[in-house]
């Protein structure tokens, strides 16, 4: 189970950032010169979004399986703080997968209704924006255990570092502060999955 877990925190991560911020083909484009980026070449956006979703379910995933593993040890306050912390990882997936759902739709509206299309592109680009706030919140929670009391592994408590920087990036709209970071997210979480691979 440690091998799942780990190689689902080292290759979620990486997977997200290389489409992200890397091969996405609307990256810093919106409403209608988005999805026509998008729809030039419909398989590749198709691919890189079912590639994403995989990405995105490997750290959900993996960080809710740590968390289990550590409230079958933990003792009542631990483990309604993982609970908690549970639930906001399984809130930032469902909000993840309606962004795609919101954009597939926006796509096969496209050639129809123009407009609506744009709308509903607009849309999913804001459908995420609590999203810092709930996955914030879940790699915080998440370190505590790694922080207080006897759990391990007691790496998770580097989660802490960008589960504020998540929820800091709320309240400022420097993409320098975003990029960076992303860049301390990739970081940390490859880190945790190293040392829980290493434990298996």
């Amino acid at each position: 189970m440690s091998k799942i877990i780990g190689i689902s925190l080292i290759l979620g991560p990486l997977l997200l950032l290389m489409i992200f911020a890397g091969v996405w083909p609307a990256a810093n484009l919106d409403g209608a010169e988005a999805l026509t980026a998008l729809l030039a070449n419909e398989t590749y956006t198709l691919l890189l979004m079912v590639v994403g979703g995989a990405a995105f379910l490997m750290i959900t995933g993996g960080s809710l399986i740590l968390s289990q593993r550590q409230a079958e040890e933990a003792d009542g306050p631990n483990k309604q703080i993982l609970m908690l912390g549970n639930m906001m990882f399984v809130v930032s997936l469902g909000l993840f997968m309606l962004q795609g759902s919101l954009i597939i739709g926006a796509m096969n509206l496209f050639s129809a209704s123009s407009s609506d299309a744009v709308l509903m592109s607009l849309f999913s680009n804001h459908v995420t924006d609590i999203m810092p706030l709930t996955f914030g919140s879940g790699m915080i929670l998440l370190s505590i255990s790694g922080i207080h009391g006897s759990l391990k592994p007691r790496i998770t408590g580097l989660l802490l570092v960008p589960g504020i920087l998540f929820i800091m990036g709320m309240f400022t709209t420097s993409d320098n502060f975003g990029f960076v970071s992303w860049m301390i997210f990739t970081a940390t979480y490859v880190i945790v999955g190293i040392v829980v691979l290493a434990k298996k």
